[in-house]
């Protein structure tokens, strides 16, 4: 009896620092794992969420563009702003994993209230166009367009692929609408521009052709060993926004507004 007793004496530390799990530990843990979930898919739509705002921005900004160097240069940075929010809904959406039936109703219905912003996108450049092409910028606005566009697309198909089937057709009708737009968009604002500037070319040799006639202008042909010296001279006039103080973030976006 006396060994008997000593051996369960100097078992009883093990038994109590390795404990039974109870039923009420277990069903903590089940909660703990729900409350992850909820928050991932509250952290998705967020993200969603704040490209409605950026895309709200954007839209605003567009409707009430009249062409001026500096409108341009913030709608430039607007959309450089907004596409960076997409990628990180995208980034939010990749991360989350499989999606639950009610996270996959959420996202839909985040992506819902997303569509007709860039719809809103569309219509408002498309109203703008002429005044667009009517500045330095249409080529700029056509790339930006385009980069949206990309980063849209792939926040659409990251969200299809993660959420339940029965919500897998509506996000990609929804992602087919708004590509569909912006395809419209951005070549109209490329192709455009492109035949904008052949007329101008058109134009301008007409013109010094006129000129040349009415006031027989001199051959200048043999001063072109200056032209290597002269151009030296003009290195970081081109017109860009390279080099200039406080602009370096434009990537090369021209320093002008509307043309003459």
């Amino acid at each position: 009896m006396r060994l008997s007793y000593i051996s369960a004496l100097l078992l009883a530390p093990i038994a109590l620092a390795s404990p039974i799990p109870s039923s009420n530990a277990i069903s903590i843990n089940q909660r703990d794992v729900s409350v992850s979930l909820e928050s991932r898919t509250q952290y998705v739509s967020q993200k969603i969420k704040n490209v409605v705002n950026e895309g709200q921005k954007v839209t605003e900004m567009c409707q009430d563009y009249k062409g001026g160097v500096f409108e341009s240069i913030k709608l430039y940075r607007q959309f450089k702003t907004c596409y960076s929010s997409v990628q990180s809904a995208e980034k939010a959406a990749s991360q989350s994993g499989p999606m639950s039936e009610d996270e996959s109703a959420n996202v839909e219905a985040a992506l819902q209230q997303l569509t007709p912003e860039f719809l809103e996108i569309s219509k408002a450049l498309k109203e703008r166009k002429s005044m667009i092409q009517n500045t330095r910028y249409a080529t700029y606005f056509a790339t930006e367009i385009e980069k949206l566009q990309k980063n849209v697309d792939g926040l659409y198909n990251t969200c299809q692929k993660k959420v339940t089937t029965p919500h897998q057709p509506k996000i990609k009708a929804l992602g087919s609408e708004v590509d569909a737009q912006f395809e419209i968009v951005k070549k109209e604002l490329a192709g455009k521009s492109k035949a904008r500037r052949s007329l101008e070319f058109e134009l301008d040799n007409e013109e010094y052709g006129n000129l040349e006639k009415r006031f027989d202008l001199p051959d200048f042909s043999e001063f072109s060993d200056l032209s290597e010296g002269f151009s030296e001279g003009l290195e970081g006039l081109s017109g860009s926004s390279e080099g200039l103080p406080g602009l370096s973030s434009l990537e090369g976006l021209p320093i002008g507004g509307k043309k003459d």
